[in-house]
């Protein structure tokens, strides 16, 4: 995404994290599992094996970035560039077991941002 198509996408998530409806509609979606602590995505699933929502019409993002975003705001995940699972389940919703690294730092490059809330 370039210029105004990214401030575009970046005002469309903002909106949609700030909505209660879209976050409830998000929360449904999400499920507890008795001796996991992982929060488990129940909703599309890509050929990847994340989490799809649609959060507006026409827009998609993966869900455990759309769960990022909740916590920490549209701003601070727009300048994450890898958000990864330290529990290693692709479906896991829950930002506290979350690694991440900056948009300007390969991941392979050395101590990138780690950290849930």
């Amino acid at each position: 995404m370039r210029g105004g198509c990214r401030r575009s996408a970046l005002a469309a998530l903002s909106a949609a994290l700030g909505d209660l409806g879209t976050v409830n509609r998000w929360r449904k979606k999400v499920v507890s599992v008795d001796g996991s602590e992982c929060w488990w995505w129940t909703g599309a699933i890509s050929g990847r094996g994340h989490g799809r929502f649609y959060f507006a019409p026409g827009r998609v993002i993966i869900s455990h970035r759309f769960a990022f975003g909740l916590v920490h705001g549209a701003q601070v995940l727009d300048r994450v560039r890898v958000l990864g699972h330290r529990c290693g389940n692709q479906l896991c919703q829950r930002s506290t077991l979350s690694t991440w690294w900056p948009r300007r730092m390969r991941r392979t490059g050395g101590s990138g941002l780690r950290g849930g809330s």
